[in-house]
């Protein structure tokens, strides 16, 4: 989306140092026409939006990590009351300030909502408790699980060999655990 603004104004637009991504251009801005100016911070814009979607893609392991985290643990179950971050950290016997990283990333993602000294679950965050019909929980422990987490670090050998990715990690096939995995 383009926003309509002066010329002088265009370090506002830009959600980035103009100095620094855009470097020599600062001076062709300046001497450019109105459209063109637009033009080019809408496209500089779209530049910087998809290396930051590209950006979140490739650090998204770490939200399945921590929603399975959080799933294993009965975080979201444990926070249908508002809880403040020491009860919390008592209850599951927990390093109250790695536990507080955790519960903000929580808070970023929209599962949790903190109001003065408590956490409490949001809409979205009940998805992860247990007693909900069509729950997700099981789903986040599953996908975070190490005997399923591990064979993704041998994807590039599996690639190259033909071999199962799952056989290269457990050194068994998927197949042959029969109902263990889900343990």
């Amino acid at each position: 989306m383009v926003r309509y603004v002066p010329v002088e104004s265009v370090y506002e637009v830009l959600p980035f140092s103009f100095e620094t991504e855009v470097g020599s251009y600062e001076k062709k801005l300046q001497f450019k026409d109105m459209g063109w100016t637009f033009l080019y911070i809408n496209r500089m814009q779209n530049q910087i939006h998809n290396r930051e979607r590209i950006l979140s893609l490739i650090g998204s392991y770490r939200v399945t990590q921590a929603l399975a985290l959080g799933a294993s643990l009965g975080v979201f179950d444990r926070l249908k009351q508002p809880k403040s971050l020491k009860t919390i950290s008592l209850e599951l016997r927990l390093n109250s300030v790695s536990l507080k990283r955790l519960l903000d990333l929580y808070i970023e993602l929209h599962l949790l909502i903190k109001v003065r000294t408590c956490y409490r679950i949001t809409k979205s965050g009940e998805w992860l408790c247990s007693d909900v019909e069509g729950s997700l929980k099981k789903f986040a422990k599953l996908m975070g699980a190490d005997w399923y987490w591990g064979p993704w670090s041998k994807i590039e050998e599996s690639m190259r060999t033909g071999k199962s990715a799952f056989f290269l990690h457990h050194g068994i096939y998927p197949l042959e655990l029969g109902f263990q995995g889900s343990r």
